[in-house]
């Protein structure tokens, strides 16, 4: 009888092991709000990069931005153009306000690296052209997120965002982009709220365990 037990123990102890990898599995949002739910310790990525008298700025390709949560670094494997967006844009989540990256014409994708693979990210995107594109976030996973922006004045920049996984790079593109896009808003968590199973799974694993020392006793 005292293999069973034993077996019985492992596999409770071992449970709440587990949970941390199964929680991992990466998911897609496409609202920043359903993002925010789904993740904790949310802050926004600050482009402090100097702008001309004309609200115009670079951010040369390698060049690391500093990303506000566990001293990560986020680098780009192309030139980028950095913009204000102007007051007849207020498209973004932020209206006005945000700055953004823009790609250049002919660029239709780039490639973003994390020094520390991050848990939990997302940003805006928007093509300069004026018509509805077809835009896409890849992961180094393979994993992707594909949505139709409107390019127009009146239309929405929309969010592209993922929580879960140990992401180490990401590329954003827009095939017919041939104008280029534009990127912004970004925002990284610090965790991720756990999945209702996932919680039930450990509250069966840690009631498992007292219910086996009750028995022993």
């Amino acid at each position: 009888m005292w293999h069973m037990k034993t077996l019985f123990l492992s596999m409770v102890v071992a449970l709440p092991l587990l949970l941390p990898t199964w929680g991992q599995a990466i998911s897609f949002y496409d609202t920043r709000a359903a993002w925010e739910a789904a993740v904790t310790g949310e802050d926004d990525v600050d482009l402090e990069i100097p702008l001309d008298e004309f609200g115009v700025g670079s951010l040369p390709a390698g060049d690391p931005l500093d990303l506000p949560l566990g001293g990560r670094k986020l680098a780009f494997d192309i030139d980028l153009t950095a913009l204000q967006v102007g007051v007849s844009w207020a498209t973004w989540g932020g209206g006005n306000t945000p700055r953004v990256l823009y790609t250049g014409l002919g660029m239709t994708d780039v490639k973003g690296i994390f020094d520390i693979p991050e848990i939990a990210f997302g940003l805006e995107m928007k093509p300069e052209i004026f018509d509805t594109m077809s835009m896409t976030l890849t992961l180094d996973d393979g994993s992707i997120l594909t949505q139709d922006v409107d390019g127009s004045e009146s239309g929405e920049a929309l969010f592209f965002g993922w929580a879960g996984g140990s992401v180490a790079s990401m590329t954003l593109s827009c095939p017919e982009c041939t104008s280029g896009f534009a990127f912004g808003r970004m925002v990284e968590a610090s965790g991720v709220v756990p999945e209702p199973a996932s919680l039930f799974l450990l509250g069966s694993g840690l009631a498992g365990l007292g219910f086996w020392r009750r028995k022993r006793a």
